[in-house]
């Protein structure tokens, strides 16, 4: 979800964000997006279960920054390809997948447009941290 969607379901409680996912049923990972902030998520397994961990965004020069449309839509794409990739398992550290994710992201909005800004895997592959 990205800050708007964690702020409306957690009610504006900054520490809740996560929460009521994992009430809801959630299994293993929530995820909010912060755009040019990167990522916080919080897992239910592993050493840091529960805590709340962050990823920065991937680099991108302001000036390069072309569209932001699909941003949201190709990160979670390329995070269920990476997930559909391991037999659909979430490992205990996810930051891997998220690094993956968030780089492909950073790809698309490089771009103009939704779907001709979706990125090669070879473009996500060269950002990747």
């Amino acid at each position: 979800m990205n800050e708007t969607e964690a702020q409306f379901y957690s009610q504006g409680a900054e520490d809740a964000w996560h929460t009521y996912f994992f009430q809801k049923g959630a299994r293993h990972l929530v995820i909010r997006t912060l755009g040019e902030h990167g990522l916080e998520y919080v897992s239910n397994r592993g050493a840091s279960a529960f805590k709340l961990c962050k990823i920065p965004a991937c680099k991108v020069d302001v000036n390069d920054i072309v569209d932001t449309t699909a941003a949201g839509d190709t990160f979670v794409g390329a995070l269920a390809a990476k997930i559909a990739e391991n037999g659909g398992v979430i490992p205990d550290d996810p930051s891997d997948l998220l690094n993956f994710a968030n780089s492909a992201a950073a790809v698309t909005i490089q771009k103009k447009g939704a779907m001709s800004s979706i990125p090669y895997l070879v473009e996500v592959e060269s950002m990747v941290k």
